[in-house]
């Protein structure tokens, strides 16, 4: 999990890596995501993953829930 952090008084906004606890959620790409401010929670659902051979891929129907205010899937 990366965080963004915006500084917009400055030009030294960055990405940090989330230390993170529960299920392993794979790196994907093509997802989608979105926030829900009533559960201080992310949902990820979908996209593509790197398959098991050199330069396949692999199509996710998964759905994760992390839980930002304890960094937990």
């Amino acid at each position: 999990m990366y965080y963004f952090t915006p500084n917009i008084f400055s030009a030294t906004s960055n990405w940090t890596v989330v230390d993170t606890t529960g299920v392993h959620v794979r790196g994907r790409y093509g997802h989608s995501s979105v926030y829900q401010n009533s559960t201080d929670s992310v949902f990820v659902f979908g996209g593509y993953r790197n398959g098991v051979k050199a330069g396949s891929y692999a199509l996710e129907k998964s759905l994760y829930k992390y839980h930002v205010d304890t960094s937990m899937w």
